[in-house]
């Protein structure tokens, strides 16, 4: 349901209609600036939910509702549930909700049960996951079996082996209906079926490697920064909630629809450091997959070839020096497992990264646009806000993935200690 509000604004006098979703909260804060002189308007839209009423707009700031829509200019189409178009008045768009459901057709349906699930989970859940997984890394026991024991009934904890499943079974739990795809089910398969062939090639090569990277901590520092990335993500759910029934989890590298807008509050600022925080997850992992592709193809973890572009001057003679050089280089890596790699290098994008952890993008407050840097002075590229979260769902992708990894390495180790034993 849609609800019109004629606004006056404080700068400039100019009409604008403003048309805000009902929601199922009874407070939505809403915000946005008048397309005339880019006054900041916002305010409160209350319901009564129990009631069915609803009771208006309050703590309206930068603009007072004006008497009728005569003379209106522009239209600000607010709803947190949907991306949605900005129009004139003249020429007013249909609902965020219809414009979805005709661009999503049959698909609309299942996607906002995944969506609400989702959410659910969050809300219900979301802060005893957090705690769940804060017992997990300061190996407090009792607490974190307390914790699994509310979701996994008679699941055992006592091994080490066991904890590290209930983890990652309640993370799948949290994430899954907005990362789960066929294709992500067969990369996680692959990347089991790889680490049993490595083992069979030869398994002291496999276990010295793992030695070594938990000897220099990338194995337990990536697992554990890959995962708190994903609490975070976790904790800023709802910035993401009205570009959710766009992102396709069978085809996370499409692109968001360039004619839409995300009209809900924008937290670009607040998002940057996640952003920045989860390509370095990401990029840091990239450490022990190289290591991996080493084992692989030439037999030792420390057997690295000389970049392909730039040579001698990236020539790394052991996974620790791979680990202390500049991320963007190693993304070459990754092709020697291109299975991995196509999941993978899409969602790492050097330059936009650079940009935002360098305070060199610019962020348009009134379009959402951001504008980053390219090679040269003069190159710039231009994305969208609902670009911006995609690309961030892309990252939190793959850290749930390359976590996956680690956690399958550690397999690898528990076995070993429990045999040696």
């Amino acid at each position: 349901m849609i609800v019109r509000y004629p606004l006056k604004c404080a700068g400039c006098e100019t009409i604008s209609v403003l048309r805000i979703a009902v929601t199922d909260r009874e407070r939505e804060p809403f915000s946005f600036q008048c397309a005339e002189c880019r006054q900041a308007i916002s305010g409160v839209h209350v319901t009564d939910q129990e009631r069915v009423q609803i009771l208006g707009l309050h703590e309206l700031r930068g603009a007072t509702v004006a008497s009728s829509e005569k003379g209106a200019r522009f239209t600000h189409t607010y709803c947190p549930d949907f991306a949605t178009e900005i129009a004139h008045a003249e020429t007013l768009g249909l609902s965020p909700f219809i414009t979805a459901s005709m661009r999503l057709g049959s698909d609309l349906v299942p996607r906002m049960a995944r969506i609400t699930m989702f959410f659910n989970l969050v809300s219900n859940d979301g802060e005893e996951m957090q705690r769940i997984a804060r017992n997990f890394f300061s190996e407090n026991w009792d607490h974190f079996a307390a914790g699994t024991g509310k979701y996994l009934k008679d699941w055992p904890v006592a091994e080490p082996i066991d904890r590290q499943r209930a983890l990652f079974q309640l993370l799948e739990l949290m994430v899954g209906t907005l990362f789960t795809s066929e294709g992500h089910v067969e990369l996680i398969t692959k990347m089991s079926n790889f680490l049993a062939g490595l083992a069979a090639k030869s398994r002291p090569a496999l276990l010295g490697f793992v030695d070594d990277a938990l000897s220099q901590h990338y194995l337990s520092e990536s697992r554990q920064t890959l995962v708190e990335i994903i609490l975070r993500f976790l904790e800023r759910a709802d910035d993401f909630r009205s570009v959710l029934p766009f992102w396709n989890p069978a085809d996370p590298d499409a692109v968001f629809p360039s004619d839409l807008t995300v009209t809900a509050p924008r937290s670009f600022h607040e998002l940057k450091s996640l952003y920045v925080d989860a390509y370095e997850a990401v990029a840091r992992a990239l450490t022990v997959v190289s290591a991996l592709a080493n084992l692989d193809v030439r037999g030792h973890h420390d057997n690295y070839l000389t970049h392909p572009i730039l040579g001698k001057k990236f020539a790394p003679q052991s996974m620790g020096e791979f680990h202390k050089k500049s991320h963007a280089p190693k993304l070459a890596y990754l092709a020697e497992l291109p299975w991995l790699e196509r999941w993978i290098l899409p969602a790492l994008e050097p330059k936009l990264r650079n940009a935002i952890g360098h305070n060199s993008s610019r962020y348009d407050a009134t379009t959402g646009d951001i504008e980053y840097q390219l090679d040269g002075a003069s190159g710039f590229k231009s994305i969208s806000y609902g670009d911006f979260l995609f690309s961030l769902l892309r990252l939190v992708r793959s850290a749930l993935q390359l976590a996956h990894l680690m956690k399958q390495l550690y397999v690898h180790h528990y076995f070993r200690n429990r045999e040696l034993a």
